[in-house]
């Protein structure tokens, strides 16, 4: 029975990948995966609450963050050329620093200026270690932002 559900489980954990991959290729996210994997090529220490352990996870989390960077860089682009001319990115909740060093990356030539904003000890002292600038501020501020970003970020989605 076990070498049963061993089995299972590898051809379900397969089948999850294959999904994953596919919906990446439909939604032109393949070759933004490949690049954020060079940018960041480990993505152990990414979280603080679990562990990455298995090809899929890391297949998952990959298609996650090209998901994620895509938005960002669409909204990074609405801002145009010429209306605001080094931005200010801010991170909410920023477990390790992770997206603000693939978009720093992406967008060397826009000159982002970016913060990670995090409450969790643990994070900030990720993010730190990556040289990026975090805040951390209080949680009454904290509240306020992200309610004010989420806002933003639905007002974009209904503009399209």
């Amino acid at each position: 029975m076990k070498t049963f559900n061993s089995i299972l489980k590898n051809v379900v954990f397969k089948l999850l990948e294959y999904s994953l991959n596919s919906a990446s290729k439909e939604q032109g996210l393949s070759k933004l995966k490949v690049d954020l994997k060079k940018i960041i090529p480990n993505l152990n220490g990414q979280y603080s609450s679990f562990k990455i352990d298995s090809g899929y996870l890391i297949n998952k989390i990959r298609s996650q963050h090209a998901f994620q960077v895509s938005l960002a860089q669409n909204a990074i682009s609405l801002l145009g050329d010429k209306k605001i001319k080094k931005p200010t990115l801010v991170d909410i909740g920023d477990s390790s620093g992770a997206h603000l060093l693939y978009l720093n990356a992406l967008t060397k030539e826009r000159g982002l200026r970016t913060i990670s904003v995090n409450l969790d000890p643990i994070a900030i002292e990720k993010i730190k270690k990556k040289d990026l600038r975090q805040s951390n501020l209080e949680l009454k501020n904290f509240i306020v932002i992200q309610i004010l970003m989420v806002n933003q970020i639905f007002f974009y989605n209904m503009r399209w």
